[in-house]
Formats: C-alpha cells, structure tokens, sequence
C-alpha cells in the first residue's frame, strides 16, 4: 500500500505509520478518555477485532465488521490489512465498556491511538470517517454515537469506500423488488412514513399502503415506552422521512424488527437527527 498525503489523513486513514499531526475534533476522543494501561498489540482480524498479546480479544463497540459484497469480495481482508498496518506503529489505549468479556470471549472497547501530538483518536471514528465501515447500532456505543453517524454521514455523501459500493447504498424503502433482494442482510433504508398500525403484541410504522406488501419496521408493543423517551413516538411519525437500518427480514412483504431507538433517524429540512445524540446530522 502506498504512502498518502498528509492532508488527506482522516479521509484516507492514513494506515501506514504517517503523522497523526492533524487534529479535527471530530477525530479525538470526543465521548471518552482512554484509561492508562498500555496494550500490546498480536494481531487484527478480518472482523476489525483486536488480539492483545496477553490473549483478550478486543471488540470495538459501534462499528460493523467490513461488509462483503460481489463488487468487492475482499474488502474485510484488504480493511484488516490498514488496520494491523496503522496500529502496529502506534501506542494504544483503550476504554473498556464492560467488566466481563461477551459469550465469544470478547472485550468491548472504545480504542483509542496516539498521535504524535499526543492526543488519542478514535479508531472506530477513524474508520467510519476513511469509509471502511458503517456504524453498529450498539448500546455500549451510545455516547459516541452522534459522533459516529456524523462521519458516516459524511464519508457517504463523499462516496468513501465502501460507500461506492452500489450494494450499500441506503435503499428507498418504497422500492419493494429493490428491499426483497436485500433480505437477510444488514441494511439502511430510508423512506416517508405513510402510517401507523397496532397488532396484539407489535408495533408497524408503514411505508406504503399495502400493509402486508409493502416496507415496514416493526418493534414490540412492550418497547413502546423505551422508544419515546428516547423521541420516537409512533403517533408523530406519519409524514416524516425516516431512515432506519438493521437486518431486514422478509413475511409477506419486506420487514425490518427494531430494537433500539438510535436505530432510527428522523431526516429532512435538511437534517437527520438520531434520537438520543440530539445531534444533527447533515444529510
């Protein structure tokens, strides 16, 4: 991999040992400080997870693994590449999220390098912004999680990596044919709510008219009072443009179950706002 301009460091990453002298805020660790304790990198892998050499596996809350696609079947290999280059020649710290590892034996971690300046950036930040990753709706991340949809906001509107790709584009959810290839994947969707409907134990918030056809997202009547404290009330949502992402599922028509409110964001005049950042995100 060849070497990158300076300027272009947190559009391009700049994943082979260059400075860390340029110093945007957005690039700093903005929703966290890293704690003292050194770590000595073994190794990354193809999911972005981090191997220390004292043998915990680290997980960076708030990022999806490097997504496969047929126009780019090696993305995950060639993303593990810039990050085992980048970290291999820095010093690392690490906010830890949780006081036990995961069931796969996991930490979740905010990872923070140094720069020469001596601040601490973000790695996950870092990797939204150069493209090389969406943002995982993950509630050990939700402190940074205004930050984080604001580079991703970003980096797709530049079209940065993976954001060329066609197969991940944000989908419109009143193309049906377009969604029901997409089943089974992680997936964002964007679309005008054209109504509200109750079930005995669920909750659709419609984007078309053919209840049963049409693009729905789904959440469980019990969640209802989760989702308005955070500002999601079903009731306000008709007529808004929602973007909303998660795994999308397929019954009669194309469905997307919600688990959490940050998965949804209220778009327009010219603004997307994720409910419990209070950030504004410019489309």
């Amino acid at each position: 991999m060849g070497l990158l301009q300076p300027s272009l460091f947190m559009r391009h990453l700049c994943l082979v040992l260059l400075c860390f002298s340029l110093g945007p805020a957005v690039a700093r660790a903005s929703c966290g400080m890293p704690q003292p304790e050194p770590l000595d990198l073994a190794a990354v892998d193809e999911r972005l997870e981090v191997t220390l050499r004292d043998g915990r596996r680290l997980r960076l809350a708030g990022i999806e693994p490097p997504p496969l696609t047929q126009a780019e079947p090696n993305r995950p290999q060639q993303a593990q590449a810039q990050l085992s280059n980048w970290l291999r020649g820095v010093s690392l710290r690490a906010q830890w999220l949780s006081p036990q590892a995961d069931r796969w034996n996991r930490w979740p971690v905010r990872l923070y390098a140094a720069g020469r300046d001596g601040q601490w950036m973000s790695v996950a930040e870092a990797l939204v912004d150069a493209g090389l990753v969406r943002v995982a709706i993950d509630p050990l991340a939700r402190p940074c999680l205004g930050d984080l949809l604001q580079l991703e906001e970003g980096a797709r509107k530049a079209e940065l990596g993976l954001w060329r790709d066609p197969d991940l584009k944000v989908l419109p959810a009143d193309n049906r044919t377009l969604l029901l290839t997409q089943v089974g994947r992680s997936v964002i969707i964007e679309g005008r709510v054209e109504g509200t409907g109750e079930g005995r134990t669920r909750l659709y918030v419609n984007f078309g008219r053919r209840r049963a056809m049409d693009f729905s997202a789904v959440l469980l009547r019990k969640q209802q009072t989760s989702f308005g404290a955070a500002g999601v009330n079903l009731s306000d949502l008709t007529g808004k443009i929602l973007r909303i992402r998660g795994l999308l599922e397929s019954r009669t028509g194309p469905q997307m179950m919600l688990h959490d409110p940050e998965a949804v964001e209220i778009t327009g005049a010219g603004k997307a706002v994720s409910p419990k950042s209070g950030l504004s995100i410019q489309p």
